[in-house]
């Protein structure tokens, strides 16, 4: 076939190329893509396979006026609307063939368009009277975020085994003394040996069910969505590092200002995991109650809402709470984030599109 016009560079360079068993016009020069509108859909639903059939026309967004560029087999000027509600990326339409244009750096949320729709909607829900009155009865946070793709296992397996480790202080005293006794970390240090093995079985452990329910809770809205990125074991040795971190550092300060005191619970895992969840997640919202009022915060603004009442504690409270293990977990993870927020967002497609600065996300 002859070059036709790209609609683009406006030069004959628009060749015919077949992907996935399909035949489209692509540009050699800008590497753009024309694609007819059945087309399209057949792409999109072929990424996407729990979808029968895709129709782009549904789910395309405001109008935003009329395109420069012409449709080269029409020749009649484009039509330019948002690919999503919401989401700002552009592509431009035939009115007449509804054939469609898309841009090179385009192809990836095109994609990825069904994703996009649905995270954006899960994103964007608003507060409820059902939410509110959750978080009023309960004092915790609602998520608003992508959904996991795969089963959090090792998030469950977690829960599970500090609730049945609990159990005891519920119905077996002397067990649950014993578990304390050989599994809790102790300062100062008596036994160097036990040390060794509590600073990682102390994480395990709880002081008390309002404890335990308040860490269990943010590990299951937390927890599941760093697991799906990382997979289980690596989101169990992390969550283990970040853990060791925090706990490290509340024992070297109370050995330095020679305080005694005892450690239990997965506080430091989980705010190593609340870093990692700024870093990775950061389109996603935690509703914060200011009184009476219900408000979707960032996370950004969350944690630094959690991390003031944390430094706030640290230096007002009598030490009752490991308030140097939160921060040391909170600072350890947000390094691990850091660290691996290229790996992560190169291996997590939705992920890094919601990351641009180009999508405005509603708070």
């Amino acid at each position: 076939m002859n070059n036709m016009m790209c609609p683009a560079c406006g030069t004959a360079t628009l060749v015919t190329e077949t992907i996935f068993d399909q035949e489209i016009e692509r540009c050699s020069s800008c590497a753009g893509s024309w694609f007819d509108e059945h087309e399209l859909n057949q792409l999109i639903s072929d990424q996407n396979p729990d979808v029968d059939q895709h129709d782009l026309r549904e789910h395309l967004g405001s109008p935003v006026g009329t395109s420069q560029r012409h449709c080269h087999r029409c020749e009649i000027p484009l039509h330019t609307f948002q690919l999503l509600k919401n989401f700002p990326v552009e592509i431009d339409c035939c009115p007449s063939c509804d054939g469609v244009w898309i841009d090179h750096h385009e192809a990836e949320q095109v994609r990825h368009s069904i994703e996009l729709h649905s995270a954006l909607q899960r994103i964007h829900q608003k507060v409820t009277w059902k939410s509110w009155l959750f978080q009023l009865l309960l004092q915790v946070p609602v998520e608003y975020n992508v959904k996991a793709k795969s089963f959090p296992w090792m998030t469950v397996s977690l829960l599970v085994l500090n609730i049945v480790l609990f159990l005891p202080s519920l119905l077996a005293p002397e067990l649950a003394n014993w578990l304390y006794e050989n599994f809790a970390v102790f300062v100062p240090v008596e036994n160097s040996n036990q040390l060794l093995w509590s600073v990682v079985t102390c994480q395990f452990l709880h002081g008390g069910l309002m404890h335990l329910l308040g860490n269990m809770y943010f590990l299951w809205i937390i927890g599941d969505n760093i697991e799906d990125v990382l997979g289980p074991w690596r989101y169990l040795g992390l969550y283990l590092l970040t853990g060791l971190a925090g706990i490290g550092l509340e024992v070297i300060i109370a050995l330095a200002s020679g305080t005694q005191m005892s450690l239990v619970g997965a506080s430091a895992a989980i705010a190593g995991l609340f870093g990692m969840y700024m870093i990775w997640f950061r389109h996603a919202k935690l509703s914060y109650l200011f009184v009476l009022y219900q408000a979707r915060l960032n996370v950004f603004w969350f944690f630094a809402i959690w991390l003031g009442l944390n430094i706030f504690g640290l230096l007002t409270s009598d030490g009752n709470v490991a308030y140097w293990a939160h921060i040391g977990g909170f600072v350890a993870g947000l390094l691990v984030g850091l660290g691996l927020r290229r790996w992560v967002l190169d291996r997590q497609p939705l992920l890094r599109m919601l990351q641009t600065p180009a999508v405005p996300l509603k708070q």
